[in-house]
């Protein structure tokens, strides 16, 4: 195979026949005016290799295209930086120490940080994900939590205060493997950059309530105060 000829793919039909090779190649056909031909193989253009992209690999994985496998390296877990999950403004009015109950919510979801290459794909594909989950680990993903609370909180005079909450959250990184029949791009198998998964780390919903307040400004104290028993 001529040296500026590339790579020989015998998957991609583009390519030029594996039969073309020892024949001449020529980088230009001055009769059919082609670029890339293979001598005694009409028709035959030679097309530079190339090499599949994660969102390849990702839709051939979900299409079973070939077998696909999510191949874990890390599994942790670690408590989630705070969130702030009552409402914004919860003022004490009334210059002295007060104590409120206050409403919280806190959802946590999942995040993946190739999700944006696999299209509409990631149903298949978290179920792959959540079977190598529990192969490897003996553990369920959870794809969100949800708690709820009413927490008494005591507020300073002239601040407002506020709750945040920390999550426990599961990390699991690892890679996407493919395995083809024949060679696709070259190659029989594939894999992509790592893939990492955040989401609780488990359904009881373990995390960390904090409770915040600051000094409110002289304007929030004319809206919020002058004509509120706050």
């Amino acid at each position: 195979m001529p040296a500026h000829a590339g790579v020989l793919d015998p998957w991609d039909y583009r390519y030029n026949d594996p039969k073309c090779w020892p024949k001449d190649y020529f980088e230009q056909d001055n009769i059919l005016g082609r670029k890339g031909t293979c001598g005694g193989i009409a028709g035959n253009i030679f097309v530079p290799p190339t090499y599949p992209t994660t969102a390849n690999i990702l839709k051939d994985c979900a299409s079973r295209v070939g077998r696909c496998t999510f191949i874990p390296k890390e599994n942790f877990t670690f408590l989630s930086t705070p969130v702030k999950v009552s409402a914004d403004q919860l003022p004490d009015c009334t210059g002295t120490p007060v104590n409120k109950t206050v409403d919280w919510t806190h959802r946590v979801g999942w995040t993946n940080t190739l999700r944006e290459d696999s299209g509409s794909h990631w149903g298949v594909l978290k179920d792959i994900f959540s079977h190598s989950l529990r192969v490897n680990y003996g553990q369920t993903w959870v794809d969100s939590t949800t708690t709820k609370d009413a927490s008494n909180l005591q507020l300073s005079p002239f601040h407002i205060g506020w709750w945040e909450r920390s999550q426990q959250v599961r990390r699991v990184v690892g890679q996407w493997q493919i395995s083809y029949a024949d060679p696709h791009w070259g190659a029989k198998v594939w894999t992509t950059p790592d893939d990492t998964w955040d989401g609780p780390a488990s359904s009881d919903t373990d995390g960390d309530l904090t409770a915040h307040e600051r000094p409110m400004t002289g304007l929030e104290i004319y809206q919020l105060c002058l004509f509120s028993d706050a």
